[in-house]
């Protein structure tokens, strides 16, 4: 079996935009990259973000194709084309081998962050000794602002959303290790 190639050439870091000739984006492309075209979804997201040292643990991979559609004398306007599962990557697939300029398929990448790494409420008590009265907490792998408050928490224990965490380090995150 012989495997095609395609050019994905990717675009971050800006806004789609609609315009006369359809979605746009407001920044150049970031980078080319050479792919089989016949990568699974889950090949194509490991790929891209492998090649654009995108961190998959922390952070999710939206793509949007860009294709053109004819619309008449000679002119074209380009739709998006979410490529959310392996159904809309085969439909994307099958437009940039039939219709696309020579095997070019446009991708505007967005990134959102995971949902485990947007926890606003993972803290741990380090210390409620001192000069202050203010326990000091101790923030490990939690992407949201340090909070200095909970009222779930316990002066003498560690937690994190209300639960109980003294008898387990590894909980939230924890390393044992405190960043002040």
């Amino acid at each position: 079996m012989v495997y095609r190639r395609v050019t994905l050439v990717c675009y971050m870091n800006g806004v789609m935009v609609d315009g006369p000739s359809g979605i746009s984006y407001t920044k150049p492309p970031i980078r080319h990259l050479r792919s089989k075209l016949s990568l699974g979804y889950e090949e194509l997201v490991s790929f891209i973000s492998n090649s654009l040292e995108i961190d998959n643990e922390k952070m999710i991979l939206n793509m949007i194709y860009r294709y053109p559609v004819y619309i008449g004398t000679g002119t074209y306007n380009y739709v998006p084309l979410r490529i959310v599962d392996e159904s809309t990557l085969k439909d994307a697939w099958e437009i940039v081998a039939e219709f696309s300029p020579p095997n070019c398929m446009e991708l505007f990448l967005d990134l959102v962050m995971r949902q485990s790494y947007t926890t606003s409420n993972c803290n741990i008590v380090v210390s409620t000794k001192g000069p202050s009265t203010q326990p000091i907490f101790e923030h490990n792998h939690c992407a949201s602002p340090l909070m200095t408050s909970n009222p779930d928490v316990d002066e003498d224990a560690r937690s994190c959303d209300g639960v109980n965490t003294e008898e387990d380090d590894d909980y939230c995150g924890s390393d044992g290790d405190t960043f002040l």
